[in-house]
């Protein structure tokens, strides 16, 4: 297999930009997807963890019952945090265009 193919399956199966790193030896190409994947990644996760944290401190109040599945119905009920659509696009971007640069690399 081409050490293109193997970067490409790396970078999109594990981390975008690894593939670059690891496999073809290009790390300031391979950096400038996996930092931007990085802090969009945590940019959704924090805005998550934010919005059901506000949730759970609902729960012991009586106001939110401890239910599963009325949790996440809240959650999806209360919409994403601001800029969450953009960090998924630029999480997007960067997964794909990682495994695209990694199979045309040479």
């Amino acid at each position: 297999m081409k050490q293109s193919t193997i970067a490409a399956i790396v970078s999109g199966l594990i981390l975008p930009g690894l593939g670059q790193i690891v496999i073809l030896k290009r790390t300031r190409r391979g950096l400038a997807f996996m930092l931007p994947a990085i802090a969009a990644a945590a940019w959704l996760l924090l805005g998550l963890a934010a919005r059901a944290s506000e949730m759970m401190a609902e729960v012991p109040a009586g106001t939110l019952p401890a239910d599963p599945v009325e949790f996440a119905m809240r959650l999806s009920e209360q919409g994403t945090a601001p800029g969450s659509t953009f960090a998924a696009l630029v999480l997007l971007a960067c997964w794909f265009g990682s495994v695209v640069d990694a199979l045309f690399s040479r």
